[in-house]
């Protein structure tokens, strides 16, 4: 694979452009081996030991295919194009499959295809529903793979890949896995690796190749008029904290020992604590959740007001109290917004503002780039900064010095109120970037992971964030090409300073963890070999052969709705075939027979509440012969959404009234083994076929006011009908007085008192 003469990689499928370097084929040549995780600074080429690997495959498995994954289009598209730029293939073998391309073609041009480009996200529908398998896949590369922990789609893949793939590989590529050992190791045990490849910007190997980069910090001090903002929040946040120290939720009161981590977590325990216990609960566990809840908040402010500035603080105090307008707010939200210190603050804030007056990192800034730019004026500027809003007002500002031509880089959003960019707005913008139609990126942590973005003379931090992963991306966009300049702004004794030696000692901890794991790789693949011996499928190939037909009788609709649901995951795991449909009745269809509702508790809870769930019941008894609700989760009683007596009412009146049988699953892995279940039996009872309902009908006002009153706990269908027809509407049901209702056959002192309230208490959330 050498160019001795040109010092290239020389390959029949590769053109001769890759400059040999011997770190890259030393990790080649561990990649070769088996399931392989690279660590590798970024810039330093983690996409060229992916082509190295991809050529490989290809020539010793003729007819494989290769498929990158990487977690966004604009990724995708960058890999693809490094390919097309590497490889000698014919440009019709690489495609791009993401969300955009019709389902109905992916197929096609999946089949077609040497090289395949992808999101994880497409990949994983594909496999469920399918289209086609991973059989034939020599190697996969996933890119970002500190991503392939918990719920995310590189799970899923990483799985299916192993139990499908004739001859697998699988490469992780990544600037950073993170800090925490357990989740290095829950990268290693998803992606099945065998060995560890990790370098450092000290590696001897890879010294040669390190562009200089050199680092300034400035700190930056808070102005004086942020002081009686400051001291008023830190007054409440004492407050607060000095409370639940009193009931003994925590152990000290000083803010400067208190995180917001230990508050979030907090809140979690009491919660808990709340479920578990249900009606028994001590009453100032729920004083104490409202505390937990404010401090936490006003904690946030204080860091807003410290490292992001006044219109930041300005903006997230607007949206809160949009939020209470809207009737959106908790009662904890809006007595802490009326609450006379808090308004206040509001007025502080907005007379400094009035004068023109914000955080001065947005004037340090304005001044850097008029420097650099006046320095090298075809200089490309990368500004990072946490928070959306903080990116709009900092390209705002830089917009107005004169030669620069500022654009926000940020992610998706679905708020009306903050307007993300698409994935093909992204990749336009870093068009524009490259060609030289912006000069300043302002970017959030969407700019951060992979991207290849044009090389760029400097980059900000406008603010720093306390996570190895994010700083080591962030640094990794500049001194790609040559000499980088990084500068980094902190707000003077404030979390700005804390974050960064939080992140500077993950880093140090997780180089020290990797280097531990390269020395025990070759153990961990001794491990897995081992592993191997526990599935008895290899013994017993026709057994197995046998297995996998009859699985693949198993073939369930879905609404597409539930798409991102694990269950689907787990379905597909069992080797059901998964088909999609816009369904209004019913999440799944099990046989022509058997339509199920699929409610989490809070879904339940929720749909009951909005008025959907009777309907959506009723619906599904009259369409389907065997109709089923499936309730998923535990702690139906404990979300305090609804009083009890009401919940068990509802319950009553659908397993009894309705006559639909209710099933319980603690969570999606037993929901899934269910429905595969119950669809085995359809099979072997000689229930074959489907039917779908993709549009809803409107049921008789008759069935949706008997269903409305037999929600009334006690009342069950019979009684419901026998109150409409002596009183004749829902209305005359509700405003009738308990001596009217005690008249009427089956309705005692007690229910006829039970209407009474519903009809005239006051709700409380």
């Amino acid at each position: 694979m050498n160019n001795h003469q040109t010092n290239t990689l020389d390959h029949l499928y590769l053109k001769p452009v890759i400059e040999r370097r011997l770190y890259q084929e030393m990790i080649l040549g561990c990649c070769v081996k088996g399931n392989t995780l690279v660590i590798l600074p970024t810039g330093l080429g983690k996409t060229v030991i992916a082509v190295m690997l991809s050529v490989h495959r290809l020539e010793k498995f003729p007819g494989s295919h290769i498929v990158f994954l990487a977690p966004t289009r604009p990724l995708v598209n960058q890999h693809y194009e490094s390919f097309q730029n590497f490889l000698t293939l014919p440009s019709e073998e690489l495609t791009i499959l993401t969300g955009t391309t019709k389902p109905e073609l992916r197929k096609e041009q999946w089949a077609k295809s040497r090289a395949a480009f992808m999101t994880p996200q497409v990949l994983e529908n594909d496999l469920i529903s399918g289209k086609y398998t991973l059989k034939d896949v020599s190697l996969i590369i996933f890119d970002e793979c500190h991503r392939a922990v918990k719920k995310y789609a590189y799970t899923f893949i990483a799985e299916k890949y192993r139990e499908q793939a004739k001859n697998p590989l699988i490469l992780g590529i990544t600037a950073s896995p993170g800090s925490e050992k357990e989740k290095i190791e829950e990268i290693c045990n998803v992606l099945d690796i065998e060995n560890v490849e990790i370098r450092t910007e000290k590696s001897p190997d890879v010294v040669p190749y390190v562009h200089p980069l050199s680092i300034e910090w400035k700190k930056i001090p808070l102005p004086k008029d942020f002081g009686e903002i400051k001291k008023a929040l830190e007054s409440m946040l004492k407050e607060h904290l000095k409370a639940l120290k009193e009931m003994e939720f925590i152990d000290t009161y000083d803010i400067r020992k208190v995180s917001r981590t230990d508050l979030i977590q907090l809140q979690g325990k009491i919660g808990e604590k709340i479920r578990d216990e249900e009606d028994m609960v001590d009453p100032q566990f729920f004083g104490a959740i409202a505390l937990v809840a404010n401090a936490n908040r006003i904690s946030y402010m204080i860091e807003l007001l410290e490292t992001q500035g006044l219109k930041a603080l300005n903006k997230h105090l607007e949206q809160l109290e949009k939020q209470i307008r809207r009737g959106k707010g908790s009662r904890v939200l809006k007595e802490f917004v009326a609450d006379t210190r808090t308004r206040k603050v509001i007025y502080l804030i907005k007379e400094l503002l009035s004068k023109g007056q914000d955080h001065p990192k947005t004037k340090e800034i304005k001044k850097i780039v008029k420097e650099q730019l006046e320095a090298s004026k075809d200089s490309r500027i990368l500004v990072f900064a946490q928070f959306r809003v903080t990116a709009n007002i900092v390209a705002s500002a830089l917009d107005e010095i004169e030669g620069v031509n500022a654009v926000r880089f940020v992610g998706q959003s679905k708020r009306k109120d903050e307007k993300g960019l698409s994935q093909k707005e992204q990749i336009e913008i870093l068009k524009g970037f490259k060609q030289g139609e912006y000069n300043v990126l302002v970017a959030t942590s969407v700019a951060e992971e992979g991207l290849d973005i044009a090389e760029c003379d400097l980059v900000i931090f406008y603010d720093t964030v306390p996570s190895a992963i994010r700083t080591i991306q962030r640094r990794g966009r500049t001194a790609r090409k040559g000499a980088g300049k990084l500068i980094v702004l902190m707000a003077a004794k404030t979390r700005d300073e804390v974050y960064y030696w939080v992140a500077q000692s993950k880093e140090r901890e997780m180089k020290r963890l990797l280097y531990e794991m390269k020395d025990i790789s070759k153990s961990l693949k001794e491990g897995k070999e081992k592993q191997k011996f526990k599935s008895l499928d290899s013994f017993f190939p026709e057994d197995k052969k046998k297995s996998e037909e009859r699985k693949e009788l198993l073939e369930i609709i879905v609404d597409h709705r539930e798409r991102a649901s694990d269950v689907l995951r787990n379905l597909s795991k069992m080797g059901c075939k998964i088909h999609f449909k816009q369904l209004q009745i019913a999440d799944y269809v099990l046989s022509i027979r058997v339509g199920v509702e699929r409610k989490t508790v809070t879904d339940f809870l929720q749909s009951l509440i909005d008025g959907r769930l009777l309907d959506q019941i009723i619906e599904l008894k009259t369409k389907y012969q065997k109709p089923l609700l499936l309730i998923e989760g535990e702690d139906l009683y404990g979300r305090r959404a609804l009083h009890p007596e009401a919940i068990r009412g509802i319950l009553m009146a659908i397993s009894i009234a309705l006559g639909v049988p209710i099933l319980w699953t603690k969570n999606e892995e037993e929901s899934a083994q269910l429905l595969s279940l119950i669809s085995k039996e359809e099979k072997k009872s000689g229930i074959s076929g489907t039917k779908v309902y993709t549009e809803r009908e409107t049921l008789p006002l008759a069935n949706i006011q008997e269903a409305v009153v037999a929600g009334i706990p006690g009342i069950d269908t019979v009684l419901a009908r026998r109150l409409l027809q002596d009183l004749g509407s829902i209305q005359r049901i509700l405003t009738s007085d308990e001596k009217n209702l005690k008249e009427i056959k089956g309705i005692g002192p007690k229910l006829a008192e039970t209407i009474r309230e519903i009809a005239i208490f006051e709700y409380k959330e």
